[in-house]
């Protein structure tokens, strides 16, 4: 029995692959992501939406075989809904926005009657539906 000996991959037929796994999965475009790849080195590059996509891309180039090693140089590029900043964060909540609001202290805010006392702190009296024991 011999076994036959593998021959390695060219650095076009490992961009191929690449290319090809990118396409497989749903969560990434291949037209957001370039493949450049030297002795089985390979380096991504483009712009991607979200950071998850930025991982997810280095992870699937590494698992594809002959790969020796991934260099990210993808970047990212929120999307304009995406993105928070103060002044539309503010219209939101206008009485947090507010600076210098004060709050009553404890002793000025309105007492809320226990349960079982009117609103003075006095017990009230048991009421008895007639009949009942």
């Amino acid at each position: 029995m011999t076994l036959t000996q593998m021959r390695p991959k060219t650095d076009k037929q490992i961009q191929l692959d690449v290319l090809a796994e990118i396409a497989r999965d749903f969560r990434c475009k291949p037209a957001e992501l370039g493949v450049e790849v030297d002795a089985g080195v390979v380096t991504l590059t483009g712009t991607v939406t979200s950071y998850p996509k930025l991982a997810l891309a280095a992870e699937i180039a590494g698992s594809v075989p002959g790969v020796k090693d991934v260099a990210n140089k993808l970047t990212v590029e929120l999307a304009p809904y995406a993105v928070r900043d103060d002044t539309r964060i503010a219209p939101r909540r206008p009485e947090r926005a507010r600076v210098g609001r004060e709050r009553p202290r404890r002793a000025d805010r309105q007492r809320r009657p226990q349960r079982g006392r009117d609103a003075e702190g006095q017990r009230r009296p048991l009421v008895r539906a007639a009949g009942r024991c």
